[in-house]
């Protein structure tokens, strides 16, 4: 962000699973993500993703897959178009 590269992403995985400090709203807006991937243990000791976090990519519109509640998740494109799937599809 600071050089001005340009950052926008369809998909995004999102930093550091989601750890409270992992993703700013300038960030994000920068992205401008429609969908948010967020790896986690289902029993983390952690807790993350951190709530904060997950209102905040909701708030920028984005669908957020999170591997501790939907396990797997599968993102297919044929180059163009994506398609993501969570464990109860595969």
């Amino acid at each position: 962000m600071k050089h001005a590269a340009p950052l926008h992403a369809k998909i995004l995985k999102a930093p550091h699973h989601g750890s409270r400090t992992s993703s700013r709203p300038d960030f994000i807006r920068a992205v401008g993500p429609k969908d948010v991937i967020v790896t986690s243990g289902r029993f983390n000791p952690f807790h993350h993703p951190h709530p904060v976090i997950v209102d905040r990519y909701r708030q920028h519109g984005a669908t957020l897959w999170r591997t501790d509640l939907q396990r797997a998740i599968r993102i297919t494109t044929n180059g163009i178009d994506t398609h993501i799937t969570d464990h109860k599809d595969l």
